[in-house]
């Protein structure tokens, strides 16, 4: 053999070994400049590869391009790429794919290359055979293939062959009969074929996954990224955001943008591109037009992108040929380099539409909605600061075609009144007849059965249900009632003679309207206390007007918030709160409440989450099923040990909160990272570490007074503070290498009222929790909130917190297009329906009891102002106050956790637990046992460590029949010995401390300790005590409290609860005028009512409290006077 042959032998079977099948991950190639990798593709990999000339060499992933650098070049020398799947290759494809776009795939010529072992019939794939076969064959791949298009050839003409497997091809002969070609999308890795004649050549085409078509040059539209049909396009499960028609091929709106005027501050320069079969230094490869090029190809490399010198306050700007009503828009950022946009503003004319303030937005695709829509010629997007450097590879600015409107023109008007449809708000006129406009999904919806007409605002009289639009019945009309529509009769008939009296009424009406306007303005002015004067209506059960039809038709409309108009802003806000009350009253009645509107919330957005979805990403997921959105997750800027930009955690309402799911061992780093970086201050904790034997997430934070180091971040823990219904931990951070000036003090609260797969007893408690966190000096947003997921919990605080924001300025609030919102930054918030269910009675406690709030210095003067008569009433605005909001409070239906009640229970114990200033269920208040109950009684308070009783007595009746007389005196009471060791008469109380024995049968043996026992000596009849008494008495516990590790107490009296809880409520008010600026006696009462309502039986017993609440803010502020 010559020397060149041989030359030329070796060159083939370097060619074979280059195109040699196997997996991707053997086939990358991480040496040189090649390029090569297919990363893209999951069932072969390129044959060749071509090099990137000198100056381009480290770009990574220069062959991808495209939105989302989805689309690959396989032209044989880069240089050629047009980079647009629409480009032509000049200068050929890379082996196995097909020219002039070089984006179809020939897996023929790979299965060509597959071992007669692994494929016997491998060489009917080569153009090079001549060898002919009968049908029927099977041939089987090595690999499974996703193919369009079978060519069979055969040397008879008008010899038509089928494809028998898989199922779904469509054969028919080519014009001269040489062929068979069979199309259609299959994923196979076997092939059947049969026909009447030989054949011997067969060729396989398909697609890359988001192609379609004869050429593969057309872009799938599908949800989610999906495949679309490789043949004609279409997508099983819809369209992606933007898009719609059956392949998806029509966009929702129109870049009114794209080709317009544009400028910039200045162009960058010394930047390389691909040019010429070089890679080059070309200026105009960053003009300013490139960002309205229609090309949103991210790599900067590839010149699709508009770029500025780095220099101060760097700006954009497109200008149109008239102006347009503007609010949306999409910004296209580049690959590398992605930081460039953190805090960069958009203006609208001279109007800031938007700006960045808490990350950097490193996503490629951003979103923006203007708050108010602009008319406008001139959009502009600038950053701030020196040397910055502004680069937008491309800028949409959105007008919603006809039919469309909302975010992202993603919404479809049907039906709007004269078929117009505003592109911001929908349907702007209102619906036509038969239907409504629905608030919160906005869009008209059908009448709801038995109303029709305009606005749904007319009532059937049909005894069927008549046409939604006509109001036709098909049947007879109710009783009197006659006509086609059965409008006709009663009503009709008194229409005619009331004609006046529609006339003069609502004359009187207005006039006297006027009049009492006129004096409300006056009074109101005159009146010290604006608020809580104002009588709360009580809660009927009538349901909201029959002519609404639509079911959170209450939850909006709009209310003046000018300060100037404060009374409309009363009346308005009033109006809502009543509609409300109302509306939750009448869902609460239903087995399952709210579960309807539950179920209308979307559940997901189709919104990408593809970094979450990226093998090093998945698993730093807790969950499968939760995984944050591309365009609202929160990015992490690379540190000394991380490069990663990667956390489980969205931004919600523009970036006031932070979503995340609980740290875990391989993410705890990160969390801290992300405190660190965006400067949080504040984390709102909603779930227990374990529960039920499972750990939810690691303790992420040090032991009290212990300092632990997470990546670069220190963490030391200051101090705890434990309360009723929460935890306060603070923490002090500080970086490696950061100055001490650069650290700060992080607070974390831990609720720890949410159980289990449960909702919290009762909404006072969040509303406490909640006031903690307002009480802090200072919150530095984004305001971090997690559970385990950072779904369930924390959707439902968000959304409450949100909700309430909104209740404070007096504005009407929709529950549920707030947690749609809500879920478009984070799939999955608000998970179940009981957490719905909880939201409303959050909001309706707020309502009733928010006004009450007062702060603890003006105690005596609100309770001299309640205690006056009210002429209205002609009683105390105090006996109002408890007959409309304490009165009619129903106890709770679980007033006791499940466990506690079953333990009370098994016990044959009449009690309830309620929580003391700094622990919870730290008083037993129960009943005094009596006889035959005696035993059940020691034995619960034993084995669950209530050993310090307060015991009140009637002066008619002995003391508790397990108490001793005298000293070391004892008294047997079943299996318990009890003795007196030592007692003190503190005059308020007799102080008693027992011993006692315990012969336990099941262990066998006799187990000894103490109980502490206190016989109040100040309610030995129905005239409550002096406050001064009360009080010295809940100091007595107090003091013993401090010195004891055990903290509970067993309170009980005779057989109500009416002395017992108004200790307990002495014992929590103490604290609160002490440690608290402000009170809400009223909320306070409230709750201790649904957990017990003998507690506060009447009147009677709320001025006591109120008395004991003068009296301790007296003293305290004598107590600090004499301090200071």
């Amino acid at each position: 053999m010559s020397a060149e042959n041989l030359i030329i032998f070796y060159i083939g079977i370097l060619m074979l070994l280059s195109i040699k099948q196997t997996s991707t991950t053997d086939c990358k190639i991480t040496k040189g400049d090649c390029v090569a990798d297919d990363r893209r593709v999951d069932q072969f990999c390129k044959g060749s590869c071509f090099t990137i000339p000198q100056h381009c060499e480290n770009h990574k992933g220069a062959d991808l391009f495209g939105k989302d650098q989805k689309f690959q070049c396989h032209c044989k020398n880069i240089s050629n790429c047009g980079f647009r799947i629409h480009s032509k290759c000049e200068g050929g494809c890379l082996p196995g794919y097909k020219e002039p776009y070089c984006q179809t795939r020939k897996y023929h010529e790979f299965i060509k290359n597959e071992s007669s072992k692994t494929n016997k019939h491998s060489y009917l794939f080569s153009s090079d055979n001549k060898k002919e076969v009968k049908p029927p064959m099977k041939i089987r791949f090595r690999n499974k293939y996703r193919f369009n298009t079978v060519e069979i050839y055969s040397n008879y003409s008008d010899a038509t062959m089928k494809v028998t497997y898989p199922i779904g091809m469509d054969c028919k002969l080519n014009s001269n009969g040489s062929k068979t070609i069979c199309t259609g999308d299959v994923l196979a890795r076997d092939l059947y074929i049969d026909g009447k004649a030989e054949f011997y050549r067969i060729t396989l085409y398909g697609c890359p996954p988001v192609l379609y078509g004869e050429d593969c040059i057309n872009e799938c539209h599908c949800s989610r990224g999906e495949s679309c049909h490789q043949i004609s396009g279409i997508c099983k499960n819809g369209c992606e955001d933007g898009w719609y028609g059956e392949k998806c091929d029509n966009k929702t709106y129109v870049n009114i943008a794209q080709g317009k005027n544009t400028n910039q501050s200045a162009i960058a320069s010394s930047q390389f591109f691909f040019h010429n079969g070089k890679c080059e230094s070309k200026d105009s490869y960053t003009r300013s037009d490139k960002a309205v090029d229609g090309n949103f190809d991210p790599a900067l490399i590839h010149g699709s992108c508009a770029q500025t010198q780095p220099q101060k306050n760097p700006f954009w700007q497109v200008t149109f040929d008239k102006p347009y009503m503007i609010s949306q828009l999409r910004i296209y950022n580049q690959m590398a380099d992605r930081f460039r946009l953190k805090n960069f503003k958009v203006f609208l004319g001279p109007t800031l539409c938007f700006e960045s303030r808490y990350h950097e937005h490193t996503e490629q695709v951003i979103h923006i909605k203007c708050e108010k829509p602009e008319n406008t010629s001139i959009v502009r997007i600038s950053l701030e600061g020196k040397e910055k450097q502004l680069t937008l590879c491309e800028v949409e600015v959105l007008q919603c075609v006809d039919g469309f409107y909302g975010d992202m023109c993603m919404e479809r008007c049907k039906f709007c009144e004269g078929s117009k449809c505003d592109q911001v708000v929908g349907c702007k006129q209102g619906c036509v007849k038969g239907y409504y406009w629905d608030k919160f999904f906005r869009k008209c919806e059908e009448c709801s059965r038995g109303l029709f007409g305009q606005n749904c605002q007319k009532l059937c009289h049909c005894s069927q249900t008549c046409d939604h639009i006509t109001g036709s019945c098909p049947g007879k009309c109710n009783e009197g009632f006659h006509g086609s529509d059965c409008q006709e009769g009663s009503f009709q008939e008194e229409k005619t003679e009331n004609n006046l009296v529609f006339v003069i009424v609502p004359l009187v009406l207005l006039m006297v309207l006027i009049t009492v306007m006129a004096v409300a303005i006056w009074y109101w002015k005159k009146r010290p206390v604006a608020k809580r004067d104002v009588r709360i209506p009580k809660i009927s059960g009538n349901i909201l007007s029959e002519g609404i039809s639509e079911e959170t038709a209450h939850l909006s409309g709009e209310i003046p918030l000018d300060e100037c108009q404060s009374i409309c802003i009363i009346m308005a806000g009033s109006s809502f709160r009543q509609n409300l009350l109302e509306y939750v009253a009448h869902k609460k009645q239903e087995e399952e409440p709210f579960n309807k509107e539950f179920q209308r919330l979307p559940k997901l957005f189709p919104m990408p989450y593809n970094e979450a979805m990226k093998p090093e990403n998945a698993k730093k997921n807790q969950y499968k099923t939760i995984l944050p959105y591309d365009h609202s997750r929160v990015r992490l800027q690379p540190d000394e040990i991380s490069s990663s930009d990667y956390i489980n955690a969205n931004f919600i309402c523009n970036q006031r909160y932070i979503a995340c799911q609980g740290p875990t061992q391989s993410t705890v780093t990160d969390f801290w990272r992300m405190i660190w970086q965006l400067k949080c201050n504040t984390i709102v904790l909603l779930k227990d570490m374990n529960v039920s034997g499972k750990t939810k997430y690691m303790q992420y934070w040090p032991d009290e007074k212990n300092t632990e180091t997470f990546g670069t971040i220190k963490v030391k823990h200051i101090e705890t503070n434990c309360h009723s219904t929460y935890i306060h931990r603070r923490f002090f951070i500080s970086k490696t290498g950061v100055d001490q000036d650069g650290s700060w003090t992080i607070d974390q609260y831990f609720f720890k009222k949410w159980p289990d797969h449960d909702i919290p007893q009762h909404a006072e408690y969040i509303l406490e929790f909640r006031n903690a966190l307002k009480n802090r000096e200072e919150i530095s947003y984004p305001l971090v909130v997690h559970c385990s997921a950072g779904v369930g919990r924390t959707g439902s605080y968000i959304c409450i917190d949100i909700l309430l924001n909104e209740m404070l300025n007096n504005e009407a609030v929709d529950v549920l297009a707030c947690i749609k919102k809500l879920r478009e930054d984070r799939m999955h918030l608000v998970q179940k329906r009981m957490q719905l269910e909880f939201i409303y009675d959050v909001l309706v406690e707020n309502i009733i009891t928010a006004d009450y709030d007062i702060d603890v210095d003006d105690i005596p003067k609100e309770f001299s102002r309640i205690k006056q008569t009210n002429d209205s009433t002609r009683g105390s605005i105090l006996e109002q106050q408890f007959q409309e909001l304490i009165k009619q409070v129903k106890p709770c239906s679980m007033s006791l956790t499940s466990k506690d009640e079953e333990e009370l229970a098994n016990f044959n114990i009449n009690g309830v637990f309620i929580d003391g200033p700094s622990c919870e269920n730290q008083f037993l208040v129960t009943e005094r046992p009596v006889e035959g109950k005696t035993v059940n009684f020691l034995r619960f308070v034993s084995e669950n460590c209530y050993l310090n009783i307060v015991a009140f007595f009637h002066s008619n009746r002995d003391p508790p029949n397990y108490l001793p007389r005298t000293l070391n005196e004892s008294v047997k009471i079943g299996p318990y010995l009890l003795k007196l060791v030592t007692f003190e008469d503190k005059k308020i109380c007799i102080h008693s401390v027992l011993k006692v024995k315990f012969d336990n049968k099941k262990k066998s043996r006799i187990e000894e300790y103490l109980m502490n026992h206190f016989l109040v000596t100040i309610w030995m009849d129905r005239k409550y005590p002096s406050c001064a008494d009360i009080l010295k008495l809940s100091n007595i516990l107090s003091a013993h409290q401090e010195k004891e590790v055990n903290k509970k107490f067993t309170v009980h009296s005779g057989t109500n609860f009416n002395k017992s809880g108004l200790l307990c409520i002495t014992h929590i008010l103490k604290d609160a005028i002490t440690s608290q600026s402000v009170i809400n006696i009223v909320r306070l009462v409230r709750l201790i009512k649904k957990i017990q309502p003998e507690i506060v039986p009447n009147c009677e017993s709320y001025t006591y409290i109120w008395e004991v609440a003068e009296y301790l803010q007296k003293e305290s502020s004598l107590y600090s006077n004499c301090v200071q």
